[in-house]
């Protein structure tokens, strides 16, 4: 009786509540991950990986061109595993690489209906 309780509680939640949940889910994984501002480690599932990505990403400038050495320089201050994290920021679409040179892509939130 408690599991259908909650199942329908849950569906009565309105998208300002799905959206606090999402951004307490967001501030744990980054809690968990990151100390003092470095990566402890890369997480295996991907909706944490694309979630520590994302705010890595966000050391990079938009639009700006970026070297693979300059973003070489910036990721080794987060994790020594550079080649992991260049891979995974292009692979979820954060940045985009171009003959060598990267570039952080802006993505915009899907406006409401």
């Amino acid at each position: 009786m408690m599991r259908i309780t909650l199942i329908i509680c849950l569906c009565k939640l309105k998208e300002p509540n799905i959206r606090l949940f999402e951004d307490a889910y967001r501030k744990k994984v980054v809690a968990t991950f990151f100390h003092r501002g470095r990566l402890v480690s890369i997480p295996a599932q991907l909706k944490k990986r694309q979630i520590v990505l994302e705010k890595i990403a966000e050391a990079f400038e938009p639009n700006r061109q970026y070297s693979e050495h300059d973003v070489n320089i910036i990721l080794v201050d987060y994790h020594d595993d550079i080649a992991a994290l260049q891979s995974g920021l292009v692979e979820f679409g954060f940045m985009e690489r171009i003959n060598g040179i990267y570039t952080r892509k802006i993505i915009h939130d899907i406006p409401e209906s």
